[in-house]
């Protein structure tokens, strides 16, 4: 298990609850990053609807953007993201603070220059993901008939 975390403490700011990521390859995945030596990159987006008054910038897609973070992992496994913190001004510019949690996976990129994974699309409020472990389910994208994986049902 690989772990990001801030271990910083800044005035002002707003700690994320803990919650993991478990990243599981179809069999010929994990063969074939295994063969090319590439690793899986995650990438994390936390953000949440603007109020109207709210005097921050705001993306046309995501709203408010609270944070970014990214891991990288050798093989197949699982990301805990812990002790992450967000601005408490962009915070309190939410007009829900239940805000959304994002993730994508792609290959590292590092035998090739294109992305060899296709992973289901994931994306959560913070409550449902704090203090849990969530999978992400990925195959080649040679798999995949260029579709993507639909979302998993819970």
């Amino acid at each position: 298990m690989m772990g990001c975390k801030e271990r910083r403490e800044y005035k002002n700011s707003i700690v994320v609850p803990t919650f993991e990521i478990k990243i599981d390859l179809d069999k010929r995945a994990e063969r074939e990053l295994q063969a090319r030596n590439e690793t899986i990159k995650i990438s994390l987006w936390l953000s949440g609807v603007p109020r109207k008054d709210a005097d921050v910038g705001i993306n046309k897609a995501m709203g408010i953007v609270l944070g970014f973070f990214e891991q990288e992992l050798a093989r197949e496994g699982v990301v805990r993201f812990e002790g992450l913190i967000i601005s408490e001004r962009l915070y309190n510019a939410l007009e829900d603070k239940e805000y959304g949690v994002s993730c994508s996976v792609a290959s590292g990129r590092k035998s090739s220059g294109s992305n060899l994974l296709n992973c289901e699309p994931f994306e959560k409020s913070i409550s449902r993901m704090a203090g849990k472990q969530h999978i992400i389910e990925c195959k080649l994208i040679s798999d995949s008939n260029d579709r993507p994986l639909p979302a998993r049902k819970e």
